[in-house]
């Protein structure tokens, strides 16, 4: 199927987003709405999770989840989600993690069907390996469409780095460590999956 050929079907098979933000980053998330529905999809849900909601107005592709008025550690948000969501697998992000250029629809509906068709999958980084990769990864095989897949070597510093991913929620509920900002909980999640 092409991508848009079926619209319906395509967003039905699309993982969920969840955005991950604190009460002293809030105010981002308008940029970064603006900036999602220009170059990836405005008919696209995102969910944010927080403790208190952006006080900027977004699109209505933007809905928020309120983890509670307290602001959680992030390994802690984090884990709350994963604990009351039915989905196997979601594509998670940072406020902080602008999209700057178009998505490539195609390649991306792709690695969605991949990652839910292949259960070993624990997570898929969205990143390009010409983002610090290069020289880190061995070619790891192409989806059915033909786009080639690389792993990152697990003697890299950052084998789950929390940069735009699909994940596995039981991955994250199994090795999320409790208390932890993000960069901390990369560290841990890559030592303990290794």
């Amino acid at each position: 199927m092409q991508y848009g050929q079926n619209l319906k079907a395509t967003q039905e098979l699309m993982l969920k987003i969840y955005l991950t933000t604190c009460n002293k980053n809030r105010h981002l998330v308008a940029n970064f709405a603006k900036l999602f529905n220009k170059f990836w999809d405005p008919k696209r849900e995102v969910i944010i999770l927080c403790a208190l909601p952006p006080k900027e107005e977004l699109p209505e592709n933007f809905k928020v989840m309120s983890l509670g008025q307290d602001d959680l550690l992030w390994s802690d948000q984090l884990r709350k989600l994963c604990e009351t969501i039915p989905d196997e697998k979601i594509i998670l992000a940072h406020e902080d993690f602008y999209i700057l250029e178009h998505i490539n629809q195609c390649f991306l509906e792709d690695l969605e069907l991949y990652a839910e068709r292949n259960n070993e999958i624990r997570r898929i980084g969205l990143q390009s390996i010409s983002d610090g990769y290069e020289g880190a990864v061995n070619f790891y095989g192409k989806t059915d469409k033909g786009f080639s897949l690389f792993q990152l070597n697990q003697n890299h510093f950052y084998t789950c780095s929390f940069e735009w991913s699909i994940f596995q929620r039981e991955f994250l509920l199994k090795y999320l460590p409790q208390g932890q900002t993000a960069a901390r909980s990369e560290v841990i999640i890559g030592e303990k999956a290794k």
